[in-house]
């Protein structure tokens, strides 16, 4: 028998001092926590406006 876990993710933006920019993600069905940088001064960084529309949501 197949059993699907479907767990939905919180995440905010917050500004690290020496890291810049992360966004943290949180499963809100064991509360385990993931942090990605959001990369700028990069070739290709990453978008900071979408970010905050996606932030708004």
């Amino acid at each position: 028998m197949l059993v699907r876990l479907t767990y939905t993710y919180q995440w905010k933006v917050k500004k690290h001092p020496k890291k810049g920019y992360q966004i943290i993600h949180r499963c809100m069905g064991c509360g385990e926590e993931k942090v990605n940088i959001i990369a700028e001064d990069t070739l290709q960084g990453d978008s900071m406006d979408a970010i905050l529309k996606l932030a708004s949501l």
